[in-house]
């Protein structure tokens, strides 16, 4: 096939994906000079690279993403404490510039209670600041889950913390996953 004509072919065919959107299975993608909407996620062009020297663009991932891990560890420790004691923390970035304005952290803690008819508490830190609580009686490991809304949080170095508190007995917590959304 003659190479004019190829390129022909692909411009009108390009033409008619940006008129008409590309179809994916059962999935329309749409692609504008400012944005890629597809079906219920969407990409938008914020701006011009960071730096000259950047090749990436300020980019808003508008449910695109959606779950990233930020954190997983499954070490088993455990306290006595009646009072929150910090057993599994990390810190993780929040950066709007670059696609991690996290909005959400779902967390996912396996924890247990070693005497029957006491309590173990998990308090979910952001910040040194408690956003959620997870409350265990079971004598057996449990997962549990909870969603910690993060929106209000300016960018920066964030810190995280899973702290853990009991009314007596031994409380363990083995299991902790972390994800984030934006």
């Amino acid at each position: 096939m003659d190479e004019e004509l190829i390129r022909k072919i692909v411009r009108e065919e390009l033409e008619k994906m940006l008129k008409e959107g590309l179809k994916i299975g059962d999935n329309t993608i749409y692609i504008t000079p400012t944005q890629i909407d597809m079906g219920g996620g969407r990409i938008v062009n914020l701006g011009a690279p960071v730096n000259d020297n950047d090749a990436v663009r300020k980019i808003d991932l508008q449910g695109v993403v959606g779950k990233v891990l930020l954190a997983f560890d499954d070490t088993e420790l455990s306290t006595t404490s009646t009072s929150y004691t910090s057993l599994k923390n990390f810190r993780f970035v929040k950066n709007s510039d670059y696609g991690l304005g996290w909005k959400k952290l779902y967390v996912h803690a396996e924890a247990r209670q070693a005497t029957s008819g006491q309590t173990t508490y998990v308090g979910i830190y952001v910040d040194d600041v408690l956003k959620a609580e997870i409350t265990y009686t079971e004598t057996s490991y449990t997962l549990k889950s909870t969603v910690v809304d993060i929106s209000d949080l300016a960018d920066g170095i964030r810190s995280f913390d899973a702290r853990v508190k009991v009314t007596g007995g031994t409380g363990y917590l083995k299991l902790l996953e972390v994800y984030g959304e934006c």
